[in-house]
């Protein structure tokens, strides 16, 4: 039986917008009530500072995860159809590099407001859940001569929004990244990478909460100063 991709991408827009408090209805996203629109007033109504960049920054470059997921072009392929599935992995591959440079965003900001570098099992909801998506990305979509190219003799596909699982025994996945050995390659699911990304934002966002001086110093590092006046 057919199993169309169409509702499973339309559940993860719907997750996304619920956990991101963006709205993606259309090519003009709002996201005014996102959390780094909250992170941005926090800090210049409530707080001393002029412009921070870097929350608008990463505002405008998520909306690459709300394109991604708002494509519709492939509702109508089926999971269980080899040809399908190779379209299908092109988007998956599209849509977990825009995650993992989200991802590594996210990091970069809690290292920098904690002076440590944890922030991969800080902001992993599951035991280095984040960590191991890099793995899988880094192998299968970015650095791949040596990965991936490996072992991609037409090698079979499957997917973990599948309703039944995968019936290979080695695949390429997040919690087992053996290449030399891999017999099939497995894709996450939507709905899981995107409550990741939400769990991270949640966790930067209480991490604000509880260590205001942390938010303070991140906001004094991108804080808009005024221009140096004009000589006359």
């Amino acid at each position: 039986m057919p199993e169309l991709f169409g509702p499973i991408r339309q559940a993860a827009v719907a997750r996304w917008e619920s956990g991101s408090q963006r709205t993606c209805t259309s090519i003009a996203e709002c996201y005014d009530e996102s959390y780094e629109c909250r992170w941005q007033h926090r800090a210049t109504d409530d707080g001393p500072f002029s412009h921070i960049s870097i929350f608008c920054s990463l505002a405008d470059w998520s909306c690459n995860i709300s394109d991604t997921l708002t494509d519709p072009r492939y509702d109508n392929l089926d999971l269980t159809d080899i040809d399908d599935q190779e379209v299908l992995a092109r988007f998956f591959t599209r849509f977990l590099m825009v995650v993992a440079e989200t991802f590594s965003d996210l990091e970069a900001i809690m290292n920098y407001c904690t002076g440590r570098r944890d922030a991969r099992d800080l902001l992993s909801s599951s035991n280095r859940w984040v960590d191991r998506f890099h793995c899988f990305a880094n192998r299968v979509c970015k650095h791949k001569f040596n990965n991936l190219h490996v072992c991609n003799h037409h090698i079979p596909l499957c997917f973990d929004d599948l309703a039944d699982p995968c019936a290979f025994t080695t695949p390429i996945c997040i919690a087992h990244l053996d290449i030399q050995n891999a017999d099939a390659l497995q894709f996450p699911s939507l709905i899981v990478v995107i409550d990741a990304v939400n769990f991270g934002y949640q966790t930067i966002n209480q991490f604000f909460d509880d260590h205001p001086d942390a938010f303070d110093r991140l906001c004094q590092h991108f804080d808009e100063t005024d221009p140096a006046p004009a000589t006359p």
